[in-house]
C-alpha cells in the first residue's frame, strides 16, 4: 500500500482518532488488579481484550486477560508466577510462566490451557511477541548460559542469528514473519535488528548517532518502531521504515521511547516531559498527543505508559494513580465494535489495493 494511499485510508476511516485533545477521542477503564497493589496493561487487540500481569494478594505477579471489566487469572507452569506480553486478535496470548523449579518458560495460551514452548537447550525462555496465527517470537537460554532470540513456529522453536555477539532478544513479528528486536554486536553493542524468515539474514537498523538502539515491535508494511540512542546519550523514540530512520519526538522532555504500533502505523510509547515526569503518548503519523489529554478521568490517574495498540485504536500501558501502578485501557470513540468493523474493512482494503 502506497504512502499516499494509506493517508488516505487513515484520514477517511480513522478521522477520530486523530483528533485534537479536546475532542478526547476515548473513554477510559482503570484494568483493577487482581488483589494486589499494581497491575500492568502490555497488549491489547481489536476486540479490547487487554494482556498483561497484576500482583496478586500473595503478591506474586501473575499474567491475566481482562476482558469488559472482567481480570482473569491465566495461571502458571506450576510455579508462583506468570506474565502476559502480547494478544493477537483470536485471544491467543504469549508470556512467560514459572515452573515449579523456580525457572520460567515462554508460553502460548490457547484460550483454555497453558503450553510450554520449551527452550533453545538452556533452562529458560521468554516469550514477547505474536503473530495473528500464533507464531511466538523471545528469547532463550542456550545450553552454555547465552541468550539467544527465538521464532517459534508452532511446532519447533528456531534459534535466530546475532548481530556478531553472543547475545539477542526478540520482542516484536508481523504477519510476514519478520523479527525484530536487539542484538549485541561484534563491538559489545546493543542494536535493534530485522530478520527475514525467508533468507534467515539479520540485518542491524542503526541508531541516531549512539551506540545503541532497540526495536518493540514491526507492521506488515515494514514499519519497525522502538528506541534509538542519540550522539547526546540521549534516548529518542524511533521508527525505521524503507526511507531510513526517524526520530518522532518528546512531548517537551530529552528522552522518549516507542512500544507499539498497529497495522496502521499508529505508534504508542512513554516520553519525559519539561519537569522530568513521564507521561504516555499517541503518534498519529505527524505528533504526538500525551495521552492524558485524549480522556477525561480522575485527577488522581496520570498515564505513564503507552504499551500497545489495537488495530482498532484500543490502547493499553500503565499509569500512576493515587501513588500505585495500574493498568488501563483506552477505547476509542465511536464505540470499538464498530471501529472494529472498521478497521477489518480498512486493512482488507489496503490489502487488496497494494496487491
Amino acid at each position: 500500500m502506497s504512502l499516499q494511499y494509506k493517508s488516505l485510508v487513515i484520514a477517511a476511516g480513522l478521522a477520530a482518532l486523530v483528533a485534537g485533545a479536546s475532542a478526547q477521542p476515548y473513554s477510559f477503564r482503570a484494568l483493577g488488579t487482581l488483589g494486589g497493589v499494581d497491575s500492568y496493561g502490555r497488549s491489547v487487540n481489536s476486540q479490547g481484550m487487554v494482556v498483561g500481569y497484576s500482583r496478586n494478594s500473595a503478591g506474586n505477579y501473575r499474567a491475566f486477560k481482562w476482558v469488559d471489566g472482567q481480570m482473569t487469572d491465566l495461571g502458571t507452569l506450576g510455579g508462583q508466577r506468570s506474565y502476559a506480553y502480547a494478544v493477537n486478535d483470536a485471544g491467543m496470548i504469549a508470556g512467560e510462566a514459572q515452573r515449579a523449579d523456580g525457572t520460567y518458560r515462554a508460553f502460548l495460551y490457547d484460550g483454555s490451557q497453558m503450553i510450554d514452548l520449551g527452550t533453545l537447550g538452556g533452562n529458560e525462555s521468554f516469550a514477547r511477541g505474536i503473530t495473528a496465527d500464533g507464531k511466538v517470537v523471545g528469547s532463550s537460554r542456550l545450553a552454555n548460559g547465552e541468550t539467544r532470540a527465538f521464532y517459534y513456529d508452532g511446532t519447533t522453536m528456531r534459534q535466530l542469528p546475532t548481530l556478531g555477539g553472543n547475545f539477542a532478544e526478540a520482542y516484536g513479528v508481523n504477519s510476514l514473519g519478520q523479527v525484530v528486536g536487539h542484538s549485541r554486536n561484534a563491538l559489545g553493542q546493543n542494536q535493534a535488528f530485522i530478520w527475514d524468515p525467508a533468507t534467515n539474514q539479520i540485518t542491524g537498523l542503526g541508531s541516531l548517532g549512539g551506540s545503541a538502539s532497540i526495536a518493540t515491535g514491526i507492521n506488515s508494511d515494514g514499519l519497525i518502531v522502538g528506541a534509538a540512542r542519540k550522539a547526546s546519550g540521549a534516548n529518542a523514540a524511533t521508527m525505521w521504515h524503507s526511507s531510513g530512520i526517524l526520530d518522532i519526538g518528546t512531548l517537551g522532555g530529552p528522552e522518549s521511547w516507542a512500544y507499539g504500533i498497529n497495522e496502521f502505523g499508529y505508534i504508542v510509547g512513554s516520553s519525559t516531559m519539561p519537569n522530568g515526569s513521564d507521561r504516555g503518548f499517541f503518534y498519529d503519523g505527524e505528533s504526538l498527543h500525551d495521552l492524558n489529554q485524549l480522556v477525561r478521568f480522575s485527577s488522581s490517574w496520570v498515564l505513564q505508559r503507552g504499551l500497545g495498540i489495537s488495530d482498532a485504536g484500543h490502547i493499553t500501558g500503565y499509569g500512576s494513580f493515587n501513588g500505585r501502578l495500574q493498568g488501563f485501557v483506552m477505547n476509542p470513540v465511536p464505540e470499538p465494535a464498530s471501529m472494529t468493523a472498521l478497521a477489518i474493512g480498512l486493512i482488507a482494503l489496503a490489502r487488496r489495493r497494494r496487491r
